[in-house]
């Protein structure tokens, strides 16, 4: 059976705190990895791929605003990446605009969550995730 984790990539650290609480919170409980650039987050994706033993699938939470490689870089490295590019993302970002939101739908992202909007109510974050979680049960 596939197991599905969920890797948070944010490079700030406090952010990525916040987003495993806003996860404990609404009761989600599978791995979590974090990775503090976009391309830690590909190494991680690329040596799991490879690790087919591991047989292990992620849902990403993306913050879109990194330094070196931001998370638009990301996706399109993600999806230009054969063994990658069927990876489930959500972006989970400070930014509300919308050509942010237009070069995150293009590139196939599952969810675009406003970081302000998860706040102490976790329940947005639940129906966002709760699709992609219950296919993996």
């Amino acid at each position: 059976m596939t197991a599905l984790s969920i890797l948070i990539v944010d490079d700030d650290k406090l952010d990525a705190q916040l987003a495993r609480q806003a996860l404990q919170r609404a009761d989600i409980n599978n791995d979590v990895h974090v990775a503090e650039s976009g391309q830690a987050a590909l190494d991680l994706l690329r040596r799991a791929h490879a690790d087919k033993a591991a047989d292990q699938r992620f849902l990403v939470l993306l913050d879109l605003k990194m330094p070196r490689m931001d998370g638009i870089e990301f996706l399109e490295n993600l999806r230009n990446d054969a063994d990658l590019c069927d990876t489930t993302v959500i972006v989970m970002t400070t930014s509300d605009f919308d050509e942010d939101r237009r070069a995150a739908r293009e590139l196939n992202v599952a969810g675009y969550v406003v970081k302000g909007d998860i706040g102490e109510d976790s329940s947005n974050l639940k129906i966002v995730l709760g699709h992609y979680l219950d296919s993996f049960v």
